[in-house]
């Protein structure tokens, strides 16, 4: 049966030097069939959204809250009771960023919610104000969602817990993972390194790519972050190709350059990268090679030895 599901979502904006974030609402049965709704609301970056949390809106403020298709809105008589989300800002002295605080709440209109807003969300800080809300008097009224209209029932005081007359956020963090793991053959040496690492030597690497989404929803990848078979064939493409049986060489050290020239001049294999060839550089280097084209890396994790490695999360 559908619910009515709020989304907290966070991302990227044009130069944004910090998380932005935005709250949307949407009618589904599992919080995976909003994401294309959610998708197309972001004001972001198209390719940097994500949900930080959601949670089914069953009741609010007293009221059990319930989903119709196609029925008229209960708020369209005069005074008629509607939900309605209010997000308030506040500052507190001695603090720069400004505060915000949203609760779900039920009035007769909006001036009532806009009051029983402010009697409840930051009451410890001053200079209050209602933010970027964009309908009913600077309030967003739940009573229409796509084709469906919201319900609501008042819930008997009697048997009704004390801490249910607020809404209460119970977030959820619906992010899969799965990892692959490849193994290839490499040589490289550290110019400079007080060790053995300054020679010409190998390893054989083992590399863990980690990767993070919502499980697809439908077709023939339904239940799937994604195919290992596509992981692998990027992966393949971007890295285990390229690096595999290469000398790899630190593209801005002269000593370095000097052994690749010669091997390049009898037609052997290398790999020039922009940094130092350490696990801890490399791994950089392959999560932004995998990353730019276009996998959902959450981490690289490349094994030097069976006990040695390097791990990189991204920023």
């Amino acid at each position: 049966m559908p619910k009515l599901y709020m989304f907290y979502l966070g991302g990227n904006a044009g130069r944004s030097n910090i998380e932005v974030h935005d709250i949307q609402f949407a009618v589904c049965d599992d919080y995976r069939e909003a994401i294309p709704v959610l998708k197309a609301a972001w004001f972001g970056d198209a390719d940097k959204i994500h949900i930080d949390g959601w949670q089914i809106i069953e009741w609010a403020d007293g009221y059990d809250v319930d989903v119709f298709d196609h029925a008229e809105p209960q708020g369209s008589s005069e005074n008629a009771l509607n939900l309605y989300f209010v997000n308030v800002g506040g500052y507190r002295a001695g603090q720069l960023a400004e505060a915000h605080a949203f609760g779900l709440f039920v009035a007769a209109t909006p001036a009532e919610a806009k009051q029983k807003a402010l009697q409840t969300l930051l009451t410890d800080h001053v200079q209050r104000h209602k933010d970027n809300l964009k309908d009913v008097d600077n309030l967003l009224r739940l009573d229409r969602i796509g084709n469906h209209t919201i319900r609501l029932t008042r819930i008997r005081t009697a048997s009704l817990p004390k801490w249910a007359f607020r809404a209460i956020y119970r977030f959820k963090v619906p992010i899969m993972k799965i990892t692959k793991i490849f193994t290839f053959d490499s040589s490289h040496m550290l110019d400079g390194h007080d060790g053995k690492c300054q020679n010409l030597h190998g390893h054989t690497y083992k590399l863990e790519i980690t990767v993070s989404d919502d499980p697809v929803r439908g077709g023939p990848k339904d239940g799937m972050v994604m195919d290992f078979t596509d992981l692998k064939a990027i992966v393949k493409q971007h890295i285990t190709d390229p690096f595999d049986h290469a000398f790899i060489y630190h593209g801005g050290n002269d000593r370095e350059c000097q052994i690749a020239a010669l091997l390049e001049g009898w037609n052997m294999k290398t790999l020039c990268l922009p940094c130092r060839t350490t696990a801890e550089n490399m791994s950089v280097e392959m999560y932004d090679r995998l990353q730019n084209a276009g996998l959902k890396v959450c981490s690289v994790k490349l094994w030097e030895t069976p006990t040695s490695c390097a791990e990189y999360e991204g920023e």
